[in-house]
């Protein structure tokens, strides 16, 4: 396969210059519309795939995808999609675009064993607040703080149009993706849930989670909070800290 630089738009050189050269690279530009559109499936449906389509084309004249694969390719896109002046009213559109990209980080991450929540039954409760829990590597998280996006997102995903989001509550809300097996999973989690994951992955202990979780929302429980990541087998335990350095 030729390099990418070569086919991007403004290429240069001796092979930019051969006949095939302009089919082939036509080829790739809507393998990448394509791969934008497919990867995309809330955004497309909500805005309608045509016109996902027509702005992946403008896209890729601003973000020619650098790897072979196309899986990853747009990390952008939800800026680029939400500075267009035609989405001007469409508050949401940037949240709900990156839940889609979450959705592929999730689906393309590395596999991981979660934590067995049977052993903690074993830990003195000194002992378990100095546990450090990691999220999966699949594990996504983000707090909306303004919108229910996520609540937007699941709609899409379940076959919902824009002029079906009328009577959506507009309210704060929060998203967890991660892949059990070979399925990503969504939740709905809380600010406390999501406080919580950030100091996971910070590598802070349990008892300095629980604290963090607790400062986002003081109303939070702490234990059918962990209980729920357990269930849903978002944590990993940290093989090299479990104890304050």
């Amino acid at each position: 396969m030729l390099h990418l630089a070569v086919l991007a738009p403004d290429a240069a050189g001796p092979l930019a210059d051969q006949p095939g050269l302009a089919i082939y690279r036509n080829g790739i530009r809507r393998a990448c519309i394509e791969a934008l559109v497919a990867n995309h499936p809330a955004t497309g449906r909500l805005l309608g795939e045509d016109w996902l389509r027509s702005a992946a084309a403008e896209y890729l004249q601003h973000a020619w995808p650098t790897e072979a694969s196309l899986l990853r390719y747009g990390d952008s896109l939800p800026d680029f999609l939400a500075g267009l002046p035609s989405t001007a009213g469409l508050p949401w559109l940037r949240a709900v675009c990156r839940l889609d990209r979450l959705w592929l980080d999730a689906h393309a991450a590395a596999d991981a064993q979660p934590v067995d929540a049977g052993l903690f039954s074993a830990l003195a409760p000194e002992a378990l607040g100095q546990v450090r829990l990691r999220p999966l590597p699949s594990a996504r998280w983000t707090w909306h703080a303004d919108m229910p996006a996520f609540a937007i997102w699941q709609a899409a995903r379940a076959g919902a149009e824009a002029t079906d989001l009328a009577g959506l509550p507009w309210a704060p809300d929060g998203a967890l993706l991660v892949r059990a097996g070979e399925a990503v999973e969504w939740h709905a989690l809380d600010r406390a849930g999501c406080a919580f994951l950030d100091a996971c992955a910070d590598g802070r202990t349990l008892l300095e989670a629980s604290g963090q979780a607790m400062a986002a929302d003081p109303g939070c429980a702490i234990a059918p909070l962990i209980g729920q990541l357990l269930g849903w087998q978002v944590l990993s335990l940290d093989p090299i800290r479990t104890d304050h350095p």
